[in-house]
């Protein structure tokens, strides 16, 4: 995935967080279940600290979860993969590790917010 792609799906996470927290009132502590195809935790907490500073979001603190990619194939695998390499922001699909197939991706895709 070519950087400005990236950056892109991450911006848009970044809002839906945002706009989350509003929408629970602006808790100082909040809750983010991350999944692995959104973001990696590290790289997502470190861009909220910038995307919210000088707002009334700066300082809140996130305790980042986060979900691991789980998926189901037509060839009958249903489990745990990794995320593709370079798994930093958005990722459009995974294959399944026995035949190669796009996974229905069943966990590893979600952004859900609450107040702690």
């Amino acid at each position: 995935m070519d950087y400005e792609a990236k950056n892109m799906h991450e911006m848009a996470a970044l809002q839906e967080v945002v706009r989350e927290l509003s929408r629970l009132g602006n808790p100082k502590k909040a809750k983010l279940r991350l999944g692995a195809m959104r973001a990696d935790p590290e790289h997502f907490k470190e861009l909220f600290d910038e995307y919210v500073r000088d707002s009334p979001f700066e300082g809140t603190e996130l305790n980042i979860e986060d979900v691991p990619v789980e998926g189901l194939c037509t060839c009958g695998f249903s489990g745990f993969v990794d995320p593709p390499e370079g798994g930093e922001g958005h990722i459009h699909f995974v294959r399944c590790p026995n035949c190669g197939r796009v996974l229905d991706i069943t966990k590893g895709n979600e952004i859900e917010v609450s107040a702690e």
